[in-house]
């Protein structure tokens, strides 16, 4: 109890709720820095240790004297409070003595700490699951562990001082000052004394120490390193033990990268379906990305070619609407573009499928305003990130056929056993292209029954044939595919075994198989 006028009590107050604010967030701070310590180096759990500890005491310290956790959740009632507050004091020892076995293992005893940890789980156990009257009768018994537990970290310290364990000193002088302010707060827990808690000061100053010790660690570190710098072999072995340690960096990067694949392919799958559901025409995907990989159990492939199909309504009628587009660059640069393009063209037909408006528009006004929508988003990576397409819808009942080809290998037409390329009448640039013509003219073509329209990538050119002498020379006969559709009769498997037989592939490779029902 305070005596004094109420300016100086209020005085007073404020500058202890400072005081303790200010070590609450000292705590706080050295807690998480200690955490991400130990998320660096796990193998080293001392970090962890600590940053529990620290989180405990910060939170005792909330709960205790003044009890300024009231002033950050004034809901709370007493009986909380006061669990919060038994529970931090019983459970702080076991993360202490965890801390210090971790700090100086060698000089620690494992099967005695055992014995130790039994005056403070139990008891915190209790706190959380009994009444105070339970748990409060258990404080004697956590201070006789405290007592013990102060003399077996004694014991360790003065092994690791024999030992010349590099900040044993320092942590000794820290663990003194720590000692006497939870004995202080003991005590006042009997109301032996009347001094206000200080375990919160005692361990702040201890965080001074252990930065000590931080710091004396690296310059051991360091001088030590010169030390070996001196000597040709521990040169040599240094050398050695970099080149390892960049090879196991290598490895984790190589890891990472195949993370950051996994997690791209994963996110073009949903884009890459056929959602179209035509009763006049059936539709088939094939997809041979060039870069496979593997992320711990999971095979997979990424690149950016990409084919998508679903269903429009086009003044009350109902169209299949296809693409085939293929994102400049290799592996993940080419697998950006095309997760780019993909939501792009997912939200243009969700457009169309939720907004009546655009279910007004003609066969020709919405393929081109859908080319132009796609040019512009691209257009602002300024030339970064282009993407080559060919664009197709079909009318369910009269199976028209409206087309636009930016850049992209012309479609096959497999009719009557002769596979013929429907070339553009207009050449397009690739999307992103700047200062490209928006002047665009729709190839329009009737599809009769038992018609096959093939939609392809370049990769499907892109071969490297082996000659007569075993050499690999690159594909220059632009009718090779015309031949392998007629040969397989627009099988896509067929097709794509056929290209396997005579080369191999250095190049994604997307084919749209489009089958008129007779």
């Amino acid at each position: 109890m305070s005596i004094g006028s109420a300016h100086q009590l209020s005085k007073d107050k404020n500058r202890k709720f400072i005081l303790d604010l200010c070590i609450l967030n000292c705590l706080m701070f050295m807690g998480f820095y200690h955490l991400g310590l130990y998320f660096t180096r796990r193998n080293d759990k001392s970090p962890l240790y600590f940053a529990l500890f620290s989180f405990i005491v910060a939170i005792r310290t909330l709960s205790i004297d003044d009890r300024l956790l009231l002033d950050f959740a004034p809901l709370l009632n007493f009986s909380v409070i006061n669990k919060i507050d038994y529970f931090t004091f019983f459970i702080s020892g076991t993360f202490f003595l965890k801390f210090v076995e971790s700090l100086f293992p060698d000089e620690s005893n494992p099967k005695l700490s055992r014995w130790l940890h039994f005056f403070y789980l139990p008891p915190s156990l209790l706190v959380l699951f009994t009444s105070m009257y339970t748990y409060g009768r258990a404080v004697t018994y956590v201070e006789i562990g405290i007592f013990l537990s102060i003399i077996y970290i004694a014991h360790i310290i003065v092994k690791a001082l024999k030992n010349h364990k590099v900040g044993a000193k320092l942590f000794l002088s820290g663990f003194i000052i720590l000692t006497i302010t939870a004995i202080n707060d003991i005590l006042k827990g009997k109301a032996v004394v009347y001094t206000p808690y200080t375990l919160g000061y005692g361990f702040t100053i201890f965080i001074i120490f252990q930065a000590s010790i931080l710091i004396r660690k690296y310059s051991f570190a360091f001088i030590k390193s010169e030390e070996l710098a001196r000597d040709l072999e521990d040169k040599v072995i240094k050398r050695t033990a970099e080149l390892q340690t960049t090879l196991e960096q290598v490895k984790e990067l190589k890891f990472q990268q195949d993370g950051d694949y996994f997690l791209t392919s994963q996110l073009l799958k949903p884009l890459s379906k056929n959602k179209a559901d035509s009763t006049s025409i059936s539709i088939t995907f094939l997809t041979r990305q060039k870069k496979r990989f593997q992320f711990r159990e999971w095979h997979e492939e990424i690149g950016g070619d990409l084919c998508m199909s679903n269903q429009i309504i086009l003044g009350e009628k109902k169209y299949t609407v296809l693409v085939n587009a293929d994102a400049m660059g290799k592996s993940l640069l080419g697998a950006s573009g095309a997760l780019v393009f993909g939501s792009v063209f997912e939200s243009i037909i969700n457009r169309n499928q939720n907004t009546k408006e655009t279910q007004y528009e003609t066969p020709d006004q919405w393929i081109k305003q859908t080319f132009l929508e796609l040019h512009r988003v691209f257009e602002t990576f300024d030339g970064s990130m282009l993407v080559s397409l060919v664009l197709v819808l079909i009318e369910e009942k009269s199976r028209s056929l409206f087309m636009i080809n930016a850049d992209h290998p012309p479609a096959v037409l497999y009719r009557d056993v002769k596979a013929v390329f429907l070339s553009p009448e207009q050449f397009l640039r690739k999307l992103g292209t700047i200062g490209a013509n928006e002047n665009i003219s729709v190839l329009q073509y009737q599809l009769f029954p038992n018609d096959i329209l093939i939609l392809g990538s370049d990769g499907r050119d892109d071969l490297l044939i082996k000659s007569n002498d075993g050499t690999f020379l690159f594909n220059e006969n632009d009718s090779l595919f015309l031949s392998q559709v007629e040969k397989c009769r627009g099988d896509l498997e067929s097709i794509y075994n056929e290209m396997m037989k005579i080369g191999v592939l250095y190049d994604d490779l997307t084919l749209i198989k489009i089958s008129v029902h007779s």
